[in-house]
């Protein structure tokens, strides 16, 4: 049966990053648009309650940024009119793995340096100036209204502060909330299974603080860091500058490898991260916060794709996927998300099939960012996670592709590009990438702990 949807109304749960993103793919398709949102969100808002992790770095990748530029031009401008810096992914960065600094190289992919309250900020400002699209904030949704006979959603029931309720009607209902979302119970009290989720436990915990930023420091670089070589090592650290001349300074640890968050514990866990300029440029630095920590248990992704569901109901952002924050691929895969959104709204007005399409685009764009976590979490012997023989295999082929970053810059660079999500994973299986792998990783020599001094560049790329 067709069930053609009317394009009146669409309302939005949840006022994050997530929801601003399908707040401006519905704007184009439906006459009104409306965000509903817990937080009472003011314009010099610093931090959240409903963003509990947005005091820890957070990094927009160069597929995010180019999809944020597509929906709204200009915002690029916007977030460096306000302070954010951009850097080559690898030319104005100094990453090291296993005591060595990667090879240098021009990856040609920009990295957006700025704080999740800046790029929040900016692009909440460009949704909210949308003429169809409103915010109302301040209340919490309570559960989805259906037709009778609980097939089809039909809108939401909310609560004010004051504890009145109200129902919000609306053609399309889409669920854009976070980590707690609120789905998989609403659902199961109308009668649905949940949806099968996908669960990596990691234990992991951020302690993060802010420091000043000098011109001089690090030679203009701006970021210093670590990528942890799993399963090896459980700890990792990145100092990324932000807007506002500032270093976000953050340790983060796996299995209870969590750091203090007091100045000597602080400094000692940075001190087994496996590059001793991590220490020695943080005791330089100036700190202009306290301490925040941020706890994150598990990775899960809910398989929409794979459920029964009422229609006119969809999911985006961390609500449907939540991913190890250390991999720094939330926000754009929820552009990524919002992408597939918007193609299929697009071709497509019938609820059922729009459901369908959508879950499924959604599904495949998830597919890339959650193999890289399943691969690099999943190799901890503390995660049950089972895993077929290719898969094994694939592990540890990436870990020589892991070796070789350290010696060949053009490796580092294709690398880079799958990470950034502008490339696909097939490119690292590519006949030329795995011969310059596999020549990288034989001409390696011992390990040297990466030492140089704090103004030194990286290494040099090999040809």
């Amino acid at each position: 049966m067709s069930h053609t949807t009317a394009r009146n109304h669409a309302v939005v749960i949840g006022a994050s990053i997530a929801g601003l993103l399908a707040a401006r793919v519905l704007s184009e398709h439906y006459a009104r648009v409306t965000i509903v949102e817990r937080d009472v969100i003011g314009e010099d808002d610093l931090h959240r309650r409903g963003v509990p992790q947005g005091r820890q770095p957070h990094a927009l990748l160069s597929r995010g940024m180019r999809i944020l530029e597509d929906l709204h031009p200009g915002l690029g401008d916007d977030l460096r009119r306000e302070g954010a810096l951009t850097g080559d992914m690898t030319g104005a960065s100094r990453l090291s793995a296993g005591g060595e600094y990667l090879a240098a190289y021009e990856s040609g992919l920009p990295l957006l340096y700025a704080s999740r309250v800046l790029i929040e900020r900016c692009l909440r400002r460009r949704t909210l100036a949308l003429p169809n699209v409103t915010l109302l904030g301040g209340v919490a949704v309570r559960a989805f209204t259906t037709t009778p006979d609980r097939t089809e959603v039909t809108g939401l029931t909310y609560e004010r502060e004051d504890g009145a309720r109200a129902d919000l009607p609306a053609d399309l209902v889409l669920d854009a909330s976070g980590r707690g979302s609120r789905t998989p119970a609403w659902l199961e009290a109308l009668g649905y299974a949940r949806a099968q989720e996908s669960r990596i436990d990691v234990n992991v915990a951020y302690t993060s603080r802010i420091y000043r930023r000098h011109p001089e420091h690090l030679g203009g670089t701006l970021l210093l860091g670590t990528v942890p070589q799993q399963p090896m090592e459980r700890r990792v650290a990145i100092c990324t500058a932000l807007e506002g001349d500032r270093w976000h300074f953050a340790l983060a640890g796996w299995f209870g490898e969590h750091a203090p968050a007091d100045e000597e514990g602080f400094l000692e866990f940075a001190r087994g991260v496996g590059n001793d300029d991590i220490p020695a440029f943080l005791e330089t630095l100036e700190p202009l916060t306290d301490f925040t920590v941020h706890r994150y248990p598990a990775s899960v992704r809910r398989h929409y794709e794979r459920a029964r569901l009422p229609l006119r109901l969809l999911v985006l952002g961390d609500a449907m996927c939540s991913f190890n924050p250390t991999y720094g691929q939330g926000m754009t895969v929820a552009a990524l998300e919002a992408e597939a959104l918007r193609a299929v709204l697009r071709r497509t007005r019938d609820a059922a099939s729009l459901q369908r399409a959508y879950f499924r685009a959604a599904a495949k764009a998830l597919d890339l960012a959650w193999s890289l976590v399943s691969g690099g979490d999943g190799s901890y012997p503390e995660v049950d996670l089972r895993q077929p023989l290719a898969a094994r295999i694939t592990g540890r082929y990436f870990s020589l592709v892991q070796r070789a970053l350290k010696h060949d810059g053009r490796v580092l660079s294709e690398f880079m590009q799958v990470v950034h999500m502008v490339r696909s994973p097939l490119t690292l299986f590519e006949p030329s990438f795995v011969i310059r792998v596999l020549r990288a990783v034989r001409r390696e020599k011992p390990a040297t702990r990466a030492r140089p001094s704090i103004g030194a560049g990286q290494a040099s790329a090999t040809d």
